[in-house]
């Protein structure tokens, strides 16, 4: 029987298995303008993009590039560390792969946590039993290590599953709100578009090209 995870053990295993390796993420941008996207997450260091899909892009890096993106790219909504993707067309398959994550790496000594399903020409596509599959899979890994996290809507830690053609891709959402609400300003109002998108829109228009610019939002958005 695995001991209970102390704060010591569980830092050992996320300097193992996260901190000295590169990881995957997925950062969610407006389709259409993933190659916006794409060039913005190239601009930063230690990170190498690896392809490119609809609404979003997918990258490598280490933990350090999971932060520079959430702080410095100017186009994405939110920026996802993948844990797991495997072909799930049943819930005794779903189950019996996710009790086997590690997920102490990526839950830790949370108290509780939200699952955010999305579901496409998959088998699986009940969103409630999805969850509830996902919840008692982690339970069952976490008892052993003393962790009991609740199953919560109103939690910021997120995990996201989703499933399309009965592919389950399971993620973590490192960003919490959409990264238009980063916070580093403190007056804000309602403006008809969000800073993220009207971002993508600039660099699309390649505003360096002309001396004047006209703001068609006069003034009440965010270009």
């Amino acid at each position: 029987m695995p001991e209970p995870l102390t704060p010591r053990s569980l830092e050992r295993r996320l300097k193992r298995h996260l901190l000295k390796e590169s990881q995957e993420f997925f950062a969610i941008c407006a389709p259409g303008f993933e190659e916006i996207t794409k060039a913005d997450i190239e601009h930063l260091a230690e990170t190498k993009v690896i392809k490119t899909e609809t609404g979003g892009v997918t990258f490598q890096g280490n933990l350090d590039a999971m932060y520079h993106t959430n702080l410095q790219l100017r186009t994405a909504h939110r920026v996802l560390l993948r844990v797991d993707e495997w072909l799930a067309q049943s819930y005794p398959m779903l189950f019996n792969k996710v009790k086997k994550i590690p997920w102490e790496l990526y839950l830790g000594f949370s108290k509780s946590y939200t699952i955010q399903v999305s579901a496409k020409e998959s088998r699986l596509h009940q969103h409630k039993t999805i969850a509830k599959t996902l919840h008692d899979g982690i339970t069952e890994y976490l008892q052993p290590l003393g962790l009991s996290p609740k199953l919560r809507n109103d939690t910021p830690l997120e995990i996201h599953a989703r499933f399309f053609q009965d592919r389950c891709t399971l993620s973590v959402n490192t960003s919490g709100e959409h990264l238009h609400k980063r916070g580093y300003r403190q007056l804000v109002s309602e403006a008809p578009i969000r800073e993220t998108l009207a971002a993508s829109i600039l660099q699309g228009l390649e505003p360096q090209r002309y001396d004047t610019l006209v703001d068609p939002m006069c003034g009440s958005g965010t270009f």
